[in-house]
């Protein structure tokens, strides 16, 4: 299969090779109204922090509805969000009066309607910091990771979320009043001053008054409930399995909440449990209908079109079965780290190192296919062993197997070996799905 290349100019810190691969179902991305804010300035030095350690915790856009836009922290103008792009610290969205978004991080979906600008200061295995600038964010908090904070900023202070549960933020203005309502959980919330107050659930928590003279004021009643549109959402994260078939996640695996309501889970004598997608296309195969996206830190990303193609297109691995794709989540309860793509190409050939080309230069096919669960997992955006070690904990056994891996991969030096390679030949090479890229453009 050819995937058809539309070129675009990316931005950042250094030079990026501006190449966006797109797949031939379209991407359809609203017209975007002149009324968005102004977004937050990239924080310095971010970029670089993260390429010395990316990391682990990513979320994604999960739902949109309306016009809603998207910037991330190495783009000073907006541009239209994208369903399964990525979202991590740095990024920010903007939905319009008629724009609804539904954020995933992990267990907690974030929900922003109607003129919300919302942005993430930091997202890591100890802090998840929002900044709420305008607007509402409802959010329902499935498992907060353990030694994990989750903070929403506000203009007038910082609601923390103290437990799982169901809240609601109006982030207000220095005029105007922030409100913070529990519907279910706990939290505290710090005023500009540092002064901290206590809500429960079923109580609202209102500031108000000038900045500096600012009154908290507690309701004891009734927080108002969850948009009606919302509804729908919501019966996508309940459609739970049988509980013979259920699959318990670590609380840093987006997306893997959606996938019963997609898909089918069940149990493998082999891999343990496994989960196989309904009513897909008859030659549908993993990282075949998406198109590639350069996102930093990581690099050439994947962005699946499906609805449920979050989870299993960055972490876990696939195998075919009797002619059915089944994906083999990481090991339960166990940390896990978000990958790009867990995927592999033939003869070792990289988006990096076709599009890694200069300018105008005759570039050659690449081919891609999904890693096997006994396929060595090799970044392309890090050489760094433990951090690779790590990211192949739970399928490959053998830790020796993954360093010849990357041993081979650094003496070979663009030479083949076929002895080697048939070595590393994996089951799920035939299924590989390729592109040729026709050009290529060098931005600053």
């Amino acid at each position: 299969m050819t995937i058809d290349a539309k070129p675009i100019k990316l931005r950042g810190a250094a030079r990026a090779l501006a190449w966006a691969l797109i797949s031939t179902t379209a991407l359809t991305s609203p017209v975007l109204a002149q009324t968005a804010p102004a977004p937050m300035p990239p924080a310095q030095g971010q970029q670089q922090a993260a390429m010395a350690q990316p990391p682990a915790l990513v979320g994604s856009i999960a739902y949109i509805l309306g016009t809603v836009s998207f910037h991330d922290d190495q783009e000073r103008d907006w541009a239209p969000a994208v369903v399964n792009f990525p979202f991590s610290t740095g990024d920010e969205m903007w939905t319009e009066p008629d724009g609804r978004a539904e954020l995933l991080i992990g267990t907690a979906r974030l929900r922003l309607q109607g003129s919300t600008q919302l942005f993430a200061t930091t997202l890591d295995d100890k802090l998840q910091h929002y900044e709420l600038a305008r607007g509402r964010v409802d959010l329902k908090v499935g498992a907060i990771i353990a030694g994990q904070t989750l903070e929403i900023a506000t203009p007038r202070g910082t609601a923390i979320l103290a437990a799982n549960g169901d809240y609601v933020i109006e982030a207000g203005t220095t005029e105007d009043a922030t409100r913070i309502g529990v519907r279910s959980g706990s939290a505290r919330f710090r005023d500009v001053n540092n002064k901290e107050f206590a809500l429960a659930a079923g109580q609202i928590g209102v500031l108000s008054g000038p900045q500096e003279q600012a009154q908290f004021e507690m309701l004891r009643q009734a927080p108002p409930p969850m948009p009606q549109e919302w509804a729908a959402r919501d019966r996508i994260y309940t459609a739970a399995p049988a509980a013979a078939q259920s699959y318990t996640a670590a609380p840093e695996l987006t997306g893997v909440n959606e996938l019963s309501y997609y898909g089918d889970w069940s149990n493998n004598s082999q891999y343990g449990r496994v989960w196989a997608p309904r009513n897909v296309a008859a030659d549908w195969a993993p990282y075949r209908y998406g198109h590639w996206s350069y996102v930093q830190p990581w690099g050439w990303t994947w962005i699946d079109d499906q609805p449920w193609g979050f989870a299993p297109s960055h972490y876990g691995r696939w195998v075919n079965a009797s002619n059915r794709w089944y994906w083999v989540p990481p090991q339960e309860r166990t940390r896990v780290v978000y990958a790009p793509a867990v995927v592999g190409f033939l003869d070792g050939t990289s988006l990096d190192t076709v599009l890694g080309a200069a300018a105008g230069a005759a570039l050659a096919s690449v081919a891609w296919y999904a890693l096997g669960p006994t396929d060595v997992y090799v970044p392309w955006y890090t050489r760094d062993r433990d951090y690779i070690r790590y990211m192949n904990r739970g399928y490959i056994r053998d830790q020796r197997e993954i360093d010849r891996r990357l041993d081979y991969l650094e003496r070979r030096d663009g030479r083949r070996d076929d002895r080697e390679e048939q070595r590393w030949n994996s089951a799920n090479r035939r299924w590989a799905s390729a592109v040729r890229a026709l050009s290529s453009t060098l931005g600053s």
